[in-house]
């Protein structure tokens, strides 16, 4: 059998790898069978168990072994940049590969080479529809190598869960991970609450409290698949574990409120401050003070303009189908990074409680607090932290500060062919969505394959009934018909297929292109909005030109555009103007557009940092408390 490695990497200092060996070495024991394989990987792992680094003996047979375990489960052999990213996430930086590069092939890999130590491995995605799609990619190839794989469910399948923790690989979405922590916190504290007595009983009957807990092998190893997002972007609120059975809340006070918030005016009784914050006037002081003096018995369970606030925010910032659906009565909240929908996420503070008075739905009580956790502290608690995405040297500085990681740009496996076309900006939504359906026409009709992504569920449908009126059918993946998302992924790059989605399509999703597509330009890519964050925008344009393939990306900029209007207002203003009559703009505002975001990216970076000095203080506190009993 004639074997050549795929190489195109030169030799790098930064590598402990000598390729042309491994190669040679890979090639000499192709012929093995798969009984030898295993035998040869559970040989390596009793001899790796209990270290904390690998010989480079160790990692040159790790990496051999799993090379061809990649091969005989996927039907190719990782190349050189593949092997270089699994040889440096496993020495525990944080690698940049590009989009379509195989970073599931690298995590599974890099899974592999620290599940050695034995000491377990967290393999954490953005999503439980990634977390699953990968662990069922990726388990023949740890069964080859004699490791066990495990997926997590969500928060109530305890048993399940640990079942999935005991094994050496277990795969999940990464705010699981931090949830089971919590479920395993709540379980420790009630056996201290318990007492000496309770504890020596529960030894006398053979009651061993880790067997209780989830988590059984503590945190040795994470390997955290699209890390800026599940380090960086969802860092920015902490994990809060609620308990108790929903109940339904008095109405009173938050149908009030939102008749009182009805009746203000922005301007005379309030006004919004750059960070929405709320001010309000004399005017409106009088207008609310009034109504909780007409209602002296109301029952409140926090300030009366705690009621307000959440009120106005209910309804000039929180939106249905963009921030959250409404499905069986309840709401559902919109995640803004995935755009995917989450039935066990609430809002706190009584925020949750405005939405459902605002749209007319049964009010339920909030549910109290048990435990919670930042994100970046639960991460800290790994010994050994990894991951890959394909937009992390921006953000490289805070993953150094808050997660001392450092981080390595991988090169590509061949030359990207990637064409990014000038953005286009528009007066208003209707003018950029007719000319975005005149392009997708043009190109739809020489059978170029086409993914729309929009920033909301909302925007998703405006997109989908337009291109309707020009003729075409477009599939929509919006987060409510989540069942078919593999369905729809695996058809996006067939010829003449026009997809339309929010950020679910975003990352992790690698969208093959069928017969014919080549000559007609490879799949093309059309954001409607511009993020908060550069980075989401690159994820986007990054579905396009994987691998070498043609492809092309372009973005549609409007002045009404979310972003635009509420962070950067005088750019908003400014391209308005520059506007012809036709509402279509011929100046260049994209600098203007990335300093823009630039500085809400620094905005969240400092809410991130505030959140890191606050669960700082709460831990002084309760040192204090407890040193004080």
């Amino acid at each position: 059998m004639l074997y050549k490695w795929k190489s195109n990497l030169r030799h790098s200092r930064r590598s402990e790898v000598d390729y042309g060996r491994l190669r040679f070495r890979v090639a000499e024991n192709l012929d093995r069978s798969d009984s030898e394989l295993r035998s040869m990987s559970e040989d390596l792992i009793g001899e790796c168990r209990g270290k904390q680094e690998l010989t480079r003996p160790q990692l040159l047979l790790g990496l051999e072994l799993g090379a061809l375990a990649i091969q005989r489960t996927f039907g190719f052999l990782p190349h050189d940049v593949q092997v270089l990213a699994a040889t440096e996430s496993a020495r525990g930086r944080i690698v940049e590969m590009k989009t379509g590069e195989g970073k599931t092939v690298v995590a599974a890999l890099t899974a592999y080479l620290l599940g050695l130590f034995g000491q377990g491995v967290h393999v954490a995605t953005t999503n439980d529809y990634l977390a699953e799609r990968d662990c069922k990619l990726v388990s023949p190839f740890f069964d080859r190598l004699g490791m066990k794989v495990g997926l997590l469910e969500r928060t109530g399948a305890d048993r399940r869960n640990r079942e999935a923790n005991a094994c050496d690989v277990t795969y999940g979405p990464g705010y699981q991970f931090g949830f089971d922590f919590l479920i395993d916190q709540i379980t420790l504290r009630r056996a201290e609450e318990g007492g000496l007595g309770r504890t020596l009983l529960d030894s006398l009957n053979d009651h061993d409290l880790t067997e209780q807990l989830i988590q059984v092998r503590g945190h040795g190893c994470t390997v955290i698949d699209e890390a800026d997002s599940v380090l960086i972007d969802e860092a920015t609120t902490p994990l809060i574990l609620s308990g108790g059975l929903p109940k339904i809340a008095d109405p009173q006070p938050y149908v009030l409120a939102k008749r009182v918030v009805e009746q203000l005016e922005a301007g005379s009784h309030f006004d919004f401050g750059p960070a929405r914050q709320i001010y309000f006037t004399e005017r409106g002081k009088q207008l609310i003070l009034d109504a909780i003096e007409r209602h002296a018995r109301l029952p409140l369970d926090r300030p009366w303009i705690n009621y307000i606030e959440n009120a106005l925010r209910a309804k000039f910032f929180f939106h249905r189908d963009e921030h959250y659906v409404v499905l069986e009565g309840k709401i559902r909240i919109v995640d803004q990074f995935t755009g995917r929908i989450f039935d066990d996420r609430t809002w706190q503070h009584g925020l949750q409680q405005a939405v459902e008075a605002k749209e007319g739905l049964t009010i339920y009580a909030p549910t109290a607090s048990q435990a919670r956790i930042t994100r970046q502290r639960y991460y800290q608690k790994y010994k050994r932290l990894t991951g890959m995405s394909g937009t992390v040297l921006e953000v490289a500085s805070e993953f150094g500060h808050v997660y001392r990681a450092r981080v390595v740009s991988i090169p590509t496996h061949v030359p990207c062919k990637r064409k990014v076309l000038p953005t286009r900006f528009f007066r208003d939504w209707e003018t950029k969505l007719a000319s975005l359906s005149a392009d997708v026409q043009q190109r739809h009709s020489r059978g170029q394959p086409i993914l729309i992504g929009t920033r909301t569920i909302r925007e998703s449908c405006r997109v989908v009934e337009s291109l309707s009126r020009c003729g075409i059918q477009a599939t929509l993946l919006n987060g409510v018909q989540d069942a078919e998302e593999a369905e729809i992924v695996a058809q996006a790059g067939w010829r003449g297929a026009v997809t339309v989605a929010t950020n679910m399509a975003g990352r992790g999703t690698d969208i093959k292109l069928g017969e014919h597509v080549l000559e007609a330009g490879g799949l093309h890519v059309i954001g409607t909005e511009p993020h908060s964050s550069n980075r989401i925008d690159q994820q986007l344009i990054g579905r396009c030109a994987r691998q070498g393939d043609p492809g092309s990306a372009q973005f549609y900029v409007s002045a009404e555009d979310e972003f635009l209007v509420t962070r950067a207002p005088n750019l908003s203003r400014e391209i308005a103007r520059s506007c012809d009559v036709s509402g279509d703009c011929r100046n260049a505002f994209s600098l203007s557009l990335l300093k823009a975001q630039r500085r809400e990216e620094q905005r969240q970076f400092q809410v991130r940092q505030q959140l890191i000095r606050q669960d700082n203080w709460l831990d002084e506190v309760r040192r204090s408390i407890a040193h004080a009993h």
